[in-house]
């Protein structure tokens, strides 16, 4: 038994300390657990009404072009700010980024803090832009 446990142990810090998460991990990790959506589903839902697009870049990539309505609320200030700008966890979200990763990281920190309809659109504004769809300077 003493044998076990600490193979266990020993198998538990090899994991942890010899072979560290990266960030590509932590992105995959999160996507596969949050809702993702296309950019075209993303301009339907938004079209549709009733949806809060939150822009969770840094304020420069903001200024350089966004989705028509997004608010700022970079990643790194996230959890900090979004009860402030969206105090109801049922209402409508859909996050972005710029190529999908800090959104699909965003998103899956809004799901831990019991937001219920929370969407990253897969590939970020560069997936919104490459389909033709809207951009506001």
């Amino acid at each position: 038994m003493v044998k076990r446990v600490s193979l266990v142990f020993f198998l538990f810090f090899i994991g942890v300390y010899i072979f560290p998460k990266t960030a590509e991990d932590l992105v995959k990790e999160a996507k596969s657990v949050i809702k993702e959506i296309t950019p075209e589903q993303a301009d339907s839902i938004i079209k549709s009404g009733g949806v809060v697009i939150i822009d969770v870049r840094e304020p420069l990539e903001f200024q350089e072009g966004r989705i028509k309505g997004a608010i700022l609320i970079p990643r790194g200030v996230l959890e900090f700010e979004i009860e402030k700008k969206v105090p109801d966890r049922n209402t409508k979200i859909i996050v972005y980024c710029k190529k999908g990763g800090r959104g699909a990281l965003a998103a899956l920190t809004l799901s831990k803090m019991e937001y219920k309809n929370v969407f990253n659109i897969q590939g970020g504004i560069v997936a919104w832009e490459a389909k033709g769809l809207p951009v506001e300077k």
